[in-house]
C-alpha cells in the first residue's frame, strides 16, 4: 500500500473525482431497486460535496430523473430526486 499523501488538486483532476461519483450513482440504483421490490416510489435524497452535485444532476437528467438541489451550508448540497414525478413523466413521453 503507497503511504503517500493525495494532494487537492488529485481529488479533482484524476480518477477519485470519478469514483466518488460513480459510487454516489451506484448507491441511488441500490435504493431505486430496493423500491422497485415493495412498490414504495418516495423521493430520494443524496448528500454530496457540491463539487459533485452537477455532474450527479446531469446525469440523473440525461437519465429522465428529476431532481432540485439544496443547499445545506459549508460544502454539502442535498440532491432530491423525485421519484414518482420521473416516473409519471416518462409514461408521458412514451403516449
Amino acid at each position: 500500500m503507497d503511504n503517500k499523501l493525495i494532494k487537492p488538486a488529485e481529488l479533482i483532476n484524476s480518477e477519485y473525482y470519478s469514483r466518488g461519483v460513480n459510487c454516489i450513482v451506484s448507491d441511488f440504483n441500490m435504493q431505486l431497486t430496493a423500491m422497485a421490490a415493495v412498490a414504495n416510489y418516495q423521493d430520494i435524497e443524496i448528500e454530496c460535496d457540491a463539487m459533485l452535485a452537477n455532474d450527479i444532476t446531469k446525469q440523473l437528467y440525461k437519465a429522465g430523473w428529476l431532481s432540485s438541489v439544496h443547499d445545506c451550508g459549508g460544502d454539502m448540497v442535498t440532491i432530491t430526486v423525485n421519484v414518482h414525478k420521473s416516473m409519471l413523466k416518462s409514461e408521458w413521453k412514451e403516449c
